[in-house]
């Protein structure tokens, strides 16, 4: 759990691409917080504020595995191979 206003981050993976997901999960309403960009739009460093009562509802349905099977499916297998 991060204390409110520090910086997200997750081991092996720079602050840039934490920032740009929390940007992502911002834009689909699951979570609130503060994103920093450069001039140029380049993500530097992001903070998450809360869960959204959307960010809840998510993470209490892909408990259940068919919801995650559906999400890996349809959201995150097109992620991967875009990417």
């Amino acid at each position: 759990m991060y204390p409110y206003g520090a910086l997200v981050t997750v081991d092996g993976f720079s602050k840039e691409i934490c920032a740009y997901h929390v940007a992502l999960l911002i834009d689909v309403g699951l979570v609130e917080g503060h994103i920093v960009k450069t001039d140029g739009a380049h993500y530097v460093s992001a903070m998450i504020n809360r869960i959204t009562s959307t960010g809840y509802d998510f993470i209490d349905g892909i408990r259940e595995d068919t919801l995650w099977g559906k999400a890996k499916e349809y959201v995150i297998k097109p992620w991967l191979l875009s990417s």
